[in-house]
């Protein structure tokens, strides 16, 4: 749908800055770093820092969390 939304609105997003937000700590990294390939067509720039969140039941996994909240 992402890549619908690109292709449709190809005009507006030529020669544009972009920043990059990604969630998830592999993934979200990936995810950035493809859509950063394909917006590279359409001239847009992205910014060099990546923002990759998740939280910390994900992280440290959700037994461990509520673990140490009791």
């Amino acid at each position: 749908m992402l890549k619908d939304a690109i292709d449709f609105l190809y005009a507006e997003w030529n020669d544009k800055p972009a920043g990059f937000v990604g969630y998830g700590i592999q993934g979200g990294v990936r995810a950035v770093e493809h859509l950063r390939q394909i917006l590279s067509d359409l001239a847009v720039i992205g910014t060099r820092s990546t923002v990759a969140l998740t939280f910390a039941e994900e992280a440290l996994g959700l037994e461990a969390l509520l673990g140490r909240l009791q």
